[in-house]
């Protein structure tokens, strides 16, 4: 708390006190964090719950405990489970260019600065295509007040204090329902929380509410390297931030893993399950259809092959890597979607590389990639095909031409020892 404080104390941001408090959220213990505003006479609430509180509706549980309870560093419970509200006057709604001169103005740490900056630009992008407008006219009525500022720039501040080399989240629970907003009553998952979670696996759920709000998405798919069961490590420390609503029997607490993975500079060994079933009259159009069911489930990878059945028949193999909490809500997807009777599975050791994400700037536009290490360097490099077919649509070029831009600027960016070549050049591995 003390390092969250003092690099705070670098950004004027507005009057405000910061606490924390020991409570219980169905009898699980966690800590509650809390902004103060100055002057108001009570904590505060994010944008996102101040606006939803006027509606005057609570629909159920909000936590994030479901959403990334394998992180490893403290994204917190964010506040669409509090519920209490705050004046209008309270509730600032900056703009992404003030907000943004107010960072770049400000003492904040290289770190701290850079992930704000490529949060708030990237949320403003999101809310421009929700709205249609350019992202420097953007206001942000859920996360432009002075407690949503300190929620999120606090939470990098506590990332850099922590210092981990790569943080990992389960599969995220959006949640089911309707919200109402600045902008009206919306649906669940709000406009903006499914734009920020474009490439990132989501499960089901049948709670009624909103699990993961924007702002969470906005943490999550900021600081998340990889989505999947918690690797194979040794748990150092474990630790629960608290929601302020409390539902009886849901938990609204978010947990967080401080651990070290085993074997370093080997790979990173875990285990997964393999699930396959074979089907000879499914239509194409389906097994399609499949690939989104089971990335919804909580799928990792999955192929088709094609194989002979009984009578000669030409059939499909379908593979699927999950992991293991994972199973049932796999093995549902594929009963359902397909006419198989039967699914055969077995567990799996792998070792996989450490992946990471960068945001690479391009003649053509801002292209995310993934980066894979092992040992701590640099062994591969892709920039993510959504984004780099996004942008060729957009800019009317070829996807190949905004692929190799990329994954160049990745070069230029990483400097692994592997671009470099005999000569002095660089190249991405193609």
């Amino acid at each position: 708390l003390n390092a969250i404080k003092r690099e705070l104390a670098k950004a004027d941001f507005g009057g405000y006190r910061i606490r924390t408090a020991r409570v219980l959220r169905a009898s699980v213990s966690g800590t509650l964090f809390d902004v103060k505003i100055s002057g108001t006479g009570r904590p505060a609430r994010s944008g996102e719950d101040a606006e939803r509180h006027r509606s005057h509706r609570h629909d159920g549980a909000h936590a994030h405990s479901d959403a990334c309870e394998h992180s490893h560093t403290p994204i917190r419970s964010k506040g669409a489970e509090r519920c209490g509200a705050r004046s209008h006057a309270d509730h600032a709604h900056r703009s992404w260019s003030e907000i943004e001169r107010m960072i770049k103005n400000s003492g904040l740490s290289a770190f701290v600065k850079r992930k704000s900056l490529e949060a708030f630009g990237r949320l403003a992008e999101v809310e421009g295509r929700i709205h249609g407008k350019k992202s420097g006219e953007v206001r942000f009525h859920e996360v432009g007040a002075t407690d949503s500022l300190v929620d999120i720039i606090g939470t990098f501040a506590a990332v850099e204090a922590l210092e981990p080399d790569e943080i990992v989240c389960g599969p995220v629970a959006l949640g089911n329902g309707t919200v109402r907003c600045a902008h009206g009553e919306l649906p669940v998952p709000a406009p903006a929380t499914i734009e920020l979670m474009r490439g990132i696996p989501v499960r089901p759920t049948d709670r009624n509410g909103e699990l993961t709000t924007p702002t969470g998405a906005l943490l999550i798919s900021s600081l998340a390297s990889s989505f999947g069961p918690l690797p194979a490590s040794t748990i150092e420390k474990i630790g629960y931030g608290a929601g302020h609503r409390d539902d009886p029997g849901f938990p609204n607490v978010l947990r967080m893993i401080l651990g070290k993975r085993s074997a370093p500079g080997a790979g990173s060994a875990d285990s997964v399950v393999e699930m396959t079933a074979d089907v000879d009259d499914s239509p194409p159009e389906t097994l399609g259809f499949l690939h989104e069911r089971l990335a919804a489930a909580g799928a990792l990878d999955v192929l088709l092959r094609p194989v002979t059945m009984k009578k000669g028949r030409p059939g499909v193999e379908i593979s699927v890597l999950c992991p293991e909490g994972a199973t049932g809500d796999v093995a549902a997807a594929l009963f359902a979607e397909t006419t198989t009777f039967g699914v055969r599975f077995c567990r799996k050791e792998r070792i996989t590389l450490s992946r990471r994400f960068v945001r690479v700037a391009t003649r053509f536009g801002t292209v995310r990639v993934k980066v894979g290490e092992l040992g701590g360097r640099a062994v591969s490099v892709s920039p993510e095909f959504e984004d780099c077919r996004a942008l060729a649509a957009k800019r009317k070029v070829p996807l190949r031409q905004v692929h190799a831009a990329a994954l160049a600027a990745a070069c230029r960016e990483i400097r692994a020892p592997w671009m470099e070549t005999a000569g002095g050049s660089r190249e991405g591995r193609l």
